[in-house]
């Protein structure tokens, strides 16, 4: 037997909830990734903090949870 749950007045199977439950969960382990790691042009691996100049532009290969993790990695920290 199915079990169906009532969300916002409209009833949805157990299986569409545990896919919600999964997308939340997925969506919070991502956010506390935050450390962009990536290779720049002399195949240096650098990592990019939230704070760093080239953050929002870096196109990331791996992301990190710590730098410590970065490192651990190979990677060394952007100079800006």
């Amino acid at each position: 037997m199915k079990k169906a749950v009532l969300f916002n007045g409209i009833l949805i199977s157990s299986l569409v909830g545990a896919l919600i439950t999964k997308l939340r969960t997925d969506n919070k382990a991502q956010a506390a990734v935050k450390i962009k790691g990536n290779q720049n042009s002399r195949g240096e691996l650098i990592y990019h903090v939230p704070e760093g100049q080239f953050y929002e532009v870096t196109k990331a290969i791996e992301w990190f949870d710590s730098e410590e993790a970065a490192v651990a990695a190979g990677y060394r920290k952007s100079a800006r």
